[in-house]
């Protein structure tokens, strides 16, 4: 059982709340092979094992056969119904606490509301995916944002950026980061890839991630090395290796894979426009992996003297500390593994954190002290 301690003068008082405080969760993005879906999963995950809680998972409906251009309009359309209408409703029939989204809060809600966001993405339209989408964002996310008991999110750089953009005060944010257990999980060897000499990219080939720079530096560092390859994970177009024998796209790959390319890849190739956290970064420091990132606010708060850094737009330079590692792998590997304790980086220590917040954000509607 929780108990909330409230003080009233010099007597302290203990009032015993309900036996577990119950969340509506929002599980709409779990899916996604991202740090936004590992987030959500995990956290859920988490949630779940704590007595003290009882998790009601929900998530937003969504329609996938449907041609692309109709798709983003009808499945914005059920986002919204769903997240403005249908949860406070759901909230009222679960009889729950306190619900928590992703992204989207709803405006008005019977009960107090926690939304995470990740970053400011819909802010920049150079790297939003879908213009629509990103007005749904800024409009109805800003204003359920604004209103809103918490705000979570995952770095302070991500943290300023919401503050100036969704334009919410700042003591409403709570910035709990990511994590990562991927050193609990035992590694497979991916046969395609054996033996080779190589740097590994995660994440997609959308604009903001950069991959383009990533292989412009590696046909650099090839002119000297070239028994060198880039392995990519994630989303990735089928024809991107066409022409270039030494490119290896994997696709979406298992945990104890991923694992695998970490502890053998000569370093992660980070180059990203924008971040909100870079999980791939603190997922890589975990195996002691060297690390050349682009100096963005994100990465360069996560990886912090562990990584190496240079401009996102600028490939000889890439190439260059690529060379430096290739040219003592020791150095760069002790680098990388002064900044990381594996047992400090949980998710278990993550969901602690949020149930943190939870509590002050109930015991604030309560009236009570914590």
């Amino acid at each position: 059982m929780i108990v909330v301690h409230t003080c009233v003068m010099d007597n302290c008082q203990t009032r015993p709340t309900l036996p577990r405080i119950r969340v509506l969760f929002d599980t709409t993005y779990a899916h996604r092979q991202d740090g936004t879906g590992r987030y959500t999963r995990e956290m859920l995950r988490c949630l779940q094992k704590d007595r003290d809680l009882h998790v009601l998972a929900t998530r937003a409906p969504r329609i996938e056969r449907l041609h692309r251009s109709a798709r983003a309009p009808v499945n914005g359309a059920a986002h919204f119904l769903w997240s403005q209408i249908w949860l406070p409703v759901l909230s009222r029939l679960r009889n729950v606490h306190i619900v928590h989204t992703m992204m989207i809060a709803p405006r008005f809600s019977p009960v107090p509301t926690v939304v995470t966001i990740h970053d400011a993405l819909d802010f920049h339209p150079r790297y939003s995916p879908s213009r629509l989408w990103s007005t749904y964002v800024r409009t109805i996310g800003g204003l359920g944002a604004r209103h809103a008991d918490a705000v979570v999110t995952v770095s302070n750089a991500a943290a300023w950026d919401i503050s100036q953009h969704f334009r919410v005060p700042a003591d409403v944010i709570r910035v709990i980061s990511n994590a990562s257990n991927l050193h609990e999980t035992q590694p497979i060897a991916i046969p395609s890839i054996g033996d080779r000499r190589f740097f590994l990219f995660v994440g997609d080939d959308s604009t903001r991630k950069n991959l383009s720079v990533a292989i412009a530096a590696l046909e650099r560092l090839r002119l000297n090395a070239s028994g060198v390859e880039l392995v990519v994970t994630g989303s990735i177009a089928s024809d991107l290796a066409d022409g270039r024998p030494w490119l290896h796209t994997l696709g979406g790959i298992s945990d104890p894979e991923l694992v695998w390319l970490y502890q053998n890849a000569v370093a992660l190739i980070l180059p990203s426009h924008y971040e909100g956290f870079g999980l791939p970064l603190l997922e890589a420091l975990t195996f002691h992996t060297p690390i050349v990132a682009s100096s963005i606010p994100a990465l360069l708060e996560v990886g912090g003297k562990a990584a190496r850094y240079v401009a996102a737009d600028d490939p000889a330079s890439f190439a260059k500390e690529l060379q430096v590692i290739l040219g003592d792998p020791h150095s760069a590997r002790a680098q990388a593994s002064a900044a990381v304790d594996p047992h400090d980086t949980t998710w278990e220590r993550a969901s602690d954190e949020l149930v943190g917040v939870y509590l002050a954000v109930l015991c604030a509607h309560w009236g009570v002290a914590r």
